[in-house]
């Protein structure tokens, strides 16, 4: 079981700490900057470890979760993020600016995420494949216990940047939008929910996240 196999999150760490690059060109907006000059530098953070092409299958298969079988990838991934997050050193390692990639995420239905087309901190595409989940899964028959691992991720995501200072540069209002998008879901539809305890704990703990 992947929860019980420390090699596992190991093997994920460190088949992306290879990946380190000491010196980034910056991009910017400055008229002397050229485009192509900014083109190679996006070029950099093409090279990425196997981790990225997990992480872009994710946000595909998370947006498209129609079926028992899709919600069986669903739950298989979202428990394989809450693992991998839970651990120090693959949390340190997301974050360093040494390692930065592209990673293509979907974008195929409304809301869209926001099209990030420069190399950025893997932590940043992880909380963009939740949130993709989030958005895009918000029905009468709703799958609590993803939910519940999903905000799992984000919280213990947020708990690690707090305890360590990390200043990460992300499009932060798009998170705080889609946690109150699922709490007004909920609420709207609490002569639906008041029934299941599981709906009323997301609630909670999706209040006391924004909070």
């Amino acid at each position: 079981m992947v929860n019980n196999n420390k090699r596992f999150v190991d093997y994920i760490t460190k088949s992306i700490a290879r990946f380190s690059i000491p010196s980034r060109p910056q991009f910017n907006d400055n008229p002397a900057t050229t485009t192509e000059d900014n083109k190679k530098s996006a070029e950099i953070g093409r090279d990425c470890p196997y981790f990225c092409d997990f992480l872009s299958l994710s946000s595909y298969l998370l947006q498209h979760n129609r079926t028992n079988r899709t919600a069986s990838y669903a739950n298989l991934i979202l428990l394989t993020l809450v693992i991998l997050v839970e651990d120090a050193s693959f949390n340190e390692i997301i974050c360093e600016d040494e390692r930065q990639f592209v990673v293509r995420l979907c974008r195929q239905r409304p809301p869209l995420l926001q099209n990030a087309k420069f190399p950025r901190p893997l932590v940043g595409v992880i909380l963009d494949v939740v949130i993709g989940f989030i958005n895009h899964n918000l029905r009468r028959k709703l799958q609590t216990d993803l939910y519940s691992m999903a905000l799992g991720v984000i919280h213990r995501t947020m708990s690690y940047l707090k305890r360590n200072r990390v200043r990460l540069p992300y499009h932060w209002a798009e998170l705080w939008h889609s946690l109150i998008g699922l709490l007004k879901f909920i609420l709207s539809n609490i002569e639906h929910f008041q029934q299941d305890r599981a709906s009323i704990q997301l609630v909670m703990i999706t209040f006391f996240m924004k909070s």
